[in-house]
């Protein structure tokens, strides 16, 4: 399993997260370990997909405790129906004892389809859904049409926001969206891995991710 990009300078694998505790203002420290995938080979078939990830999870030998954040990557679903997607979702969840953020998948809306995710806690609870404000490129071509919700949980104190790839990019998404302010901002993508040569958006992607991190203060993880 390969965390793609970094926050600020150091590798995203152990957040130290300052939160308020309780009725009085004080302050405790969240350590949670964040695992970010990117899988090798994509399928439309989200069956395939999340194989794969068991797969990365195994062979990388990582334990997970319950504040634990596992992110997929975008169309990890591909074009699963919501039933299917999330009790994919969920299962995931479950097996691994932490929490999953789903990547997305594309679901029927109308004449139209959105790109959108969900999260979901160790039990395997649906906490949080999550769509693609703004398509990108050739999504638009293909029928995609905006979504509305932004994903937001808590981890133990820690406030998670989710935005799905390009929503990324957009500083008037962050303004709109901050309330409360995340500690922590994950982004599931699709834009690097499935291109042929990936080091000019990886370098991109990795100058967003540190301007982002500085300008809300929050930790940045990016899953492709």
């Amino acid at each position: 399993m390969r965390a793609i990009l970094r926050a600020l300078v150091s590798q995203i694998t152990f957040l130290h997260v300052r939160t308020p505790s309780g009725h009085i203002r004080a302050w405790t420290t969240c350590i949670m370990k964040v695992l970010l995938t990117q899988l090798s080979d994509y399928a439309p078939d989200p069956q395939r997909n999340f194989d794969q990830v068991r797969h990365l999870i195994r062979k990388a030998r990582s334990k997970f405790t319950s504040g634990d954040i596992l992110v997929l990557p975008e169309l990890a679903g591909g074009e699963s129906n919501r039933g299917d997607y999330e009790r994919f979702v969920s299962d995931l969840a479950i097996d691994t004892g932490c929490y999953v953020v789903g990547g997305s998948h594309h679901e029927r809306r109308g004449r139209g389809r959105v790109n959108c995710g969900s999260a979901a806690s160790p039990a395997g609870k649906i906490i949080s859904r999550y769509e693609k404000l703004r398509p990108y490129g050739i999504e638009s071509k293909l029928g995609i049409v905006p979504g509305k919700l932004t994903g937001q949980f808590d981890v133990n104190g820690c406030r998670v926001l989710v935005l799905i790839c390009a929503d990324f990019w957009y500083s008037e998404v962050f303004l709109s969206r901050l309330q409360p302010r995340p500690a922590l901002i994950l982004v599931p993508t699709f834009s690097i891995s499935s291109r042929a040569a990936p080091v000019a958006a990886r370098s991109l992607w990795r100058s967003m991710a540190v301007s982002r991190a500085y300008e809300f203060g929050a930790y940045v993880g990016i899953s492709d």
